[in-house]
C-alpha cells in the first residue's frame, strides 16, 4: 500500500512539473491556466460541457471521415486499440 501511495505521488509530481514548466515557458498555456483560474465554477461546467461535445463531434466527423478515406488504417488503429485494452487486462 505504501507504494503505490510513493507512486502516486511520484506520477502527480512529474505532471506538476511539466505543467510548471508549460506555464513557465508557453504563453498560451499561461493565457489559458489565467483564465481558468479567474473563471468561476459555473461558468467552467458549462463551458467544459460545450467544449465536450464540440470536441465529441470534431472526433465523430474525423473518424467518419478517416473511415471513408483509410480503412486499412482504421483497421490498424481498432486493432491496435484491442491489443491495448488486453494489455492493461493482464
Amino acid at each position: 500500500m505504501r507504494r503505490a501511495r510513493v507512486e502516486t505521488l511520484l506520477s502527480i509530481g512529474a505532471l506538476a512539473i511539466v505543467l510548471l514548466t508549460l506555464v513557465t515557458f508557453d504563453a498560451r498555456v499561461r493565457g489559458q491556466v489565467s483564465l481558468w483560474l479567474s473563471t468561476p465554477p459555473a461558468a467552467q461546467v458549462a463551458d467544459a460541457a460545450s467544449r465536450l461535445r464540440s470536441y465529441t463531434r470534431v472526433v465523430t466527423e474525423t473518424a467518419r471521415g478517416l473511415s471513408a478515406e483509410q480503412t486499412t488504417l482504421l483497421f490498424f488503429v481498432l486493432a491496435s486499440g484491442v491489443v491495448f485494452v488486453f494489455m492493461l487486462r493482464t
